[in-house]
């Protein structure tokens, strides 16, 4: 097993307990206004998990790492199994070509071995008959030529006879040698071929094999990635359901207050925290899901236990777990507008207290679904998000 898949199957775990607690905690669901009042209660229930939780989002981010490195691993074993292949094809090529001059090779030297083979029968067939007639024939031969001229023409034509022979025999062997080596050659190229074919054999299988466990890896990445798309959906119903809330812990406000307008703001927004904005309001790539989604506020990157102040007076009227949100504080400041604080360490007021322009509510931090520490800010006029830098 490769230290990806290891790494993918220890998230496995880690994933499932996240997902677990979302589901069984994530989001207000059907909470009803009454249930804001009891913070200490959620709080309390929730701080159990936290820890698991923000490990699980840590992990989140090994997933994807794990699924980019496992797609690019995948591209390289594809790169190397389509040049095997095409070695593999190259190879069978010249094996092909190998074997077919080995057997041409083959052939000519079984020509050749035959002709020598008969020349040599031939040569030797005539030196026996020359035996035979022993040396007085030949000498009678030479001693009844006609004259001196025609004696040193007949000796001629007998040394001729067998110098040809030997020449003959001589150039057989030498051509014999010849080819003999080059089927020596061959046969060894031939060798040579097969044996890279079979290593570049091996090489595929492995890489096949190696290819389907990614191609395991990967699916289970994607698995996993779906799983907390679907939890990311939860997160957008929460902030559906956050429209209603607003309404009617608003509406639940001035019904206790009978009738009377809450603290009005002064109109004036501050930021909630001093640090840069990391992500603007409105569609964007997600972070963890690298998948196209709206962000319903703006994003201020700033370490774990910043001060986060309310942006302007009003009314807390929601304090503590709201599902991917984390720890929120959600402050009413009259006239249908509301200002959001997500992702908090934790909150610093309770439902129904006044707070001031500037005062400390809540300590960033990373709860709920996020990337790492920061303040998602949220302005909602009658519960509908609308651009935060619209008011500050």
């Amino acid at each position: 097993m490769t230290s990806l898949s290891r790494g993918a199957h220890r998230l496995k775990g880690w994933i499932a307990l996240g997902l677990l607690t979302l589901l069984l905690l994530g989001g207000l669901g059907g909470v009803a206004p009454s249930q804001a009042q009891n913070v200490n209660q959620l709080q309390q229930r929730q701080q159990q998990i936290q820890h698991q939780i923000q490990s699980t989002q840590r992990r989140l981010g090994e997933l994807r790492q794990a699924e980019e490195e496992a797609r690019r691993r995948m591209g390289s074993l594809r790169q190397n199994l389509r040049q095997t292949e095409s070695s593999l094809r190259d190879n069978q090529y010249r094996l092909e070509q190998a074997q077919k001059a080995l057997e041409q090779a083959q052939k000519e030297l079984q020509e050749l071995e035959d002709r020598l083979r008969r020349q040599q029968q031939g040569t030797a067939a005539r030196l026996r008959y020359m035996q035979r007639q022993g040396a007085e024939h030949w000498w009678a031969l030479l001693l009844t030529s006609r004259d001196l001229n025609e004696f040193f023409d007949r000796r001629h034509q007998l040394q001729l006879l067998i110098e040809a022979d030997r020449q003959l025999i001589q150039e057989l062997q030498a051509m014999a040698k010849e080819v003999d080596q080059q089927r020596i050659a061959l046969e060894m190229q031939r060798n040579e071929i097969s044996l890279i074919l079979q290593e570049l054999a091996a090489q595929k299988n492995q890489l096949q094999q190696q290819a389907v466990a990614q191609e395991q890896l990967l699916s289970r990445l994607a698995n996993e990635r779906a799983a907390y798309e679907a939890a990311q959906r939860r997160l957008e119903a929460d902030s559906q359901q956050l429209t209603l809330l607003i309404q009617q812990l608003i509406a639940q406000q001035a019904q206790q207050q009978g009738g009377r307008d809450p603290v009005q703001g002064t109109g004036r927004f501050i930021a909630p925290v001093r640090g840069p904005i990391t992500s603007g309001f409105g569609w964007r790539v997600h972070p963890i899901y690298r998948s196209r989604r709206f962000h319903a506020g703006i994003d201020f990157g700033v370490p774990t236990g910043t001060a986060v102040r309310a942006s302007d007076r009003g009314t807390v009227i929601y304090a503590g777990w709201y599902g991917g949100y984390g720890y929120t504080v959600i402050v009413n400041h009259g006239g249908g507008i509301t200002t959001l604080y997500a992702h908090n360490s934790r909150v610093a007021v309770g439902v129904g207290q006044q707070v001031q322009r500037g005062q400390a509510i809540a300590a960033s931090g990373s709860t709920g679904l996020s990337t790492g520490p920061h303040v998602h800010f949220e302005v909602r006029v009658n519960g509908q998000p609308v651009d935060p830098r619209r008011y500050l």
